[in-house]
């Protein structure tokens, strides 16, 4: 009869939603678990302030609920329980295959000698477009020869793509520091950070309609340390050291630049030199990451020209940037030594990474 089967359809509606009451309420429940192991995971991070721990969960965590995700809709459960347990999954660190204790350690020198830093400051006098009493000896003061050391490790080949960011921010939901209102930077002939106007992220490298997919293969940009940190993380792998940052780029031999002592090289425009300034005009925005010349005995490219790399202080962990970059005016500023202490938090328009991992044994 009608009746029956309106019944019969009345119990099959009440039953559905019931189940359907029942995955939501199992999702929400999962996600907001997930969101305590996260915020768990952020609470070890602050007693350890130097690790990647907590940045990518925390972010995450910040942008679910900017977003609206606790609204209880199932989709939305379900993808903060995803992306919740993938964070936090990124924030453990895989361990070393085998006791690296057992490996001695490689006695490195890091900065450059009396000679050097002279030469640095004559080079600033000779070729930078900026006043000479801007080249003082003493802003390469904390760039003199010191020792340090390294256990086997590997130094990615190429700095970090736009492309490859892309990646981590759509499968983690990541906010960078940019896009959560910190003022972009660019940094001065002087070393001083000027904040630029609003509309910079790693999205838009260039500030308003710009979009990284109009330079997929160019290292991403406008990203602060501890967003480099939380890439690696999620990666598996780190944010190199200076130490490592200077051996890779030195390769045992005491050069000024990463690809030798040729200064000319600098003002080349045949496509062999970094690309540090080598148009007409100067450049606005760095070139595709295996075209960035000024490679290294071991093939490691852009080092120096393209975008200034974080790295992690091998005496203190804070963040320093490596490298100098395409925006780069003092070109002493492009050698190994050259190194600029920055905050961790602070995103710039030409700061970029690449990541290193912890080998057991050199290869």
């Amino acid at each position: 009869s009608a009746e029956g089967h309106l019944a019969e359809a009345t119990a099959a509606w009440d039953a559905a939603g019931r189940l359907a009451g029942d995955q939501i309420d199992a999702l929400r429940v999962a996600a907001l678990q997930a969101r305590d192991d996260a915020q768990a995971a952020e609470a070890a991070a602050a007693e350890q302030p130097t690790t990647p721990e907590g940045l990518v969960a925390a972010r995450i965590f910040a942008r679910l609920m900017a977003d609206g995700a606790a609204a209880g809709n199932a989709g939305q459960w379900a993808a903060a329980a995803e992306i919740f347990a993938r964070a936090t999954a990124s924030l453990t660190p895989a361990a070393p295959a085998g006791d690296l204790d057992l490996v001695a350690p490689t006695p490195v020198t890091l900065g450059d000698s009396p000679d050097q830093l002279a030469a640095a400051v004559q080079m600033c006098q000779d070729l930078a477009p900026i006043p000479d009493n801007q080249c003082p000896s003493a802003r390469f003061a904390d760039e003199s020869a010191r020792p340090a050391a390294v256990l086997p490790f590997a130094l990615d080949p190429n700095e970090v793509t736009a492309a490859a960011f892309a990646a981590f921010v759509d499968e983690t939901g990541y906010v960078t520091v940019a896009e959560s209102g910190a003022p972009v930077v660019a940094i001065s002939g002087t070393g001083a950070a000027t904040p630029l106007p609003g509309g910079y992220s790693w999205a838009h490298p260039s500030g308003g309609a710009s979009d990284w997919r109009e330079h997929p293969d160019n290292p991403v940009t406008v990203v602060a340390a501890v967003d480099a940190q939380a890439y690696c993380a999620w990666s598996g792998a780190r944010l190199p050291t200076e130490a490592e940052w200077e051996y890779t780029a030195r390769d045992t031999t005491s050069a000024t630049f990463a690809w030798g002592e040729d200064i000319a090289i600098l003002t080349a425009l045949d496509g062999t030199g970094p690309t540090w300034r080598d148009a007409p005009a100067g450049r606005t925005l760095a070139v595709a990451v295996a075209e960035a010349g000024g490679a290294t005995a071991d093939g490691t490219v852009g080092l120096s020209g393209n975008a200034r790399e974080w790295v992690l202080s091998t005496d203190d962990s804070t963040a320093v940037l490596k490298g100098g970059s395409w925006n780069t005016v003092n070109p002493a500023d492009l050698r190994i030594s050259a190194r600029l202490p920055m905050g961790e938090n602070v995103p710039g328009v030409d700061f970029g990474f690449r990541c290193a991992r912890t080998l057991e044994v050199w290869p």
